[in-house]
Parts: C-alpha cells; structure tokens; sequence
C-alpha cells in the first residue's frame, strides 16, 4: 500500500529545467549599473514621499517611477 501511495505522489511530480548562465565580466557589471540606478530611483522615490507625505504631486511622480519599473520586463537578470 505505501509503495501505490509513494507511485501516486511520484508521479506528480513536475522538474523545472534552469540552465546555469555563465556571464562576463562586463555583462555582470551592466546588470549592477542597471540595478544601482533602480536603486537611486527607488530612494529619490522614497525621499521624496517621506519629505511630503500629503503631497499630491510628490505621490503621483512617485506612482509613476514604480509603474514604469513594474512594467519594465527584467531581462537583465
């Protein structure tokens, strides 16, 4: 019975393929340029909703940096 129980759970199972990428040097150091600068977005972001909480403007610039991001595709990675 447990060898049926242990069939059934096996065969459930769904492996995901990942191939390891091997990059240079200057791809590495394109992809820490690109995150760095999300990075200052995000705290100029950040900084300028802490300064003004209740600043219309400072939210809706801040709304429109992260939806930008957002739908940017993440190909650097």
């Amino acid at each position: 019975m447990s060898a049926f129980l242990f069939a059934q759970r096996a065969k459930t199972i769904k492996n995901k393929i990942k191939a390891n990428i091997k990059r240079s040097n200057e791809e590495l150091e394109r992809i820490i340029l690109k995150l760095e600068e999300e990075i200052k977005k995000l705290k100029l972001a950040l900084d300028a909703k802490n300064k003004n909480p209740n600043d219309d403007s400072a939210n809706n610039d801040e709304e429109e940096i992260v939806e930008g991001m957002l739908e940017t595709p993440r190909s650097i990675y």
